[in-house]
C-alpha cells in the first residue's frame, strides 16, 4: 500500500528526488508510472529556446619575427585574438546549459 500523496514512494524518497540532478527523478517516477511527465492534454509539450555554451578546441597560427622561442611566444601572446583565423578542431566539451526561455 502507498502514501495517499506520494503513491509508492515514501516522502522520504521523494524529498530526495526534489533535490536530484535534473533529469533523474523523471527516471526513477517513470519506473512507477511510465507516462510521467510526457505529454497528454493535462500536460501539452512547449517550445523551448534553449542557450548552451562549450569549449571548442581550436587553433590558430600566428606568424611573428623573434630571437627566441620565448620571444615568439610572448610576441603571440600579444596579438588581438579575436582578429586571428581560428579553425575549429574537433567537438565541443564542457557544454553548459545557460538559459532556458518558453518560446512565444
Amino acid at each position: 500500500m502507498g502514501h495517499p500523496a506520494t503513491g509508492p514512494i515514501t516522502p522520504e524518497q521523494m524529498r530526495a528526488l526534489a533535490d536530484a540532478p535534473y533529469g533523474k527523478a523523471g527516471e526513477v517516477l517513470r519506473k512507477h508510472d511510465p507516462s510521467w511527465g510526457l505529454s497528454g492534454p493535462d500536460t501539452p509539450l512547449r517550445k523551448y529556446d534553449v542557450t548552451l555554451t562549450a569549449m571548442l578546441p581550436a587553433y590558430a597560427v600566428v606568424e611573428v619575427e623573434a630571437t627566441n622561442p620565448e620571444q615568439a611566444k610572448k610576441m603571440a601572446m600579444a596579438e588581438r585574438f579575436s582578429n586571428l583565423d581560428w579553425d575549429v578542431d574537433g567537438n565541443p566539451e564542457d557544454v553548459e546549459v545557460q538559459e532556458v526561455d518558453t518560446r512565444k
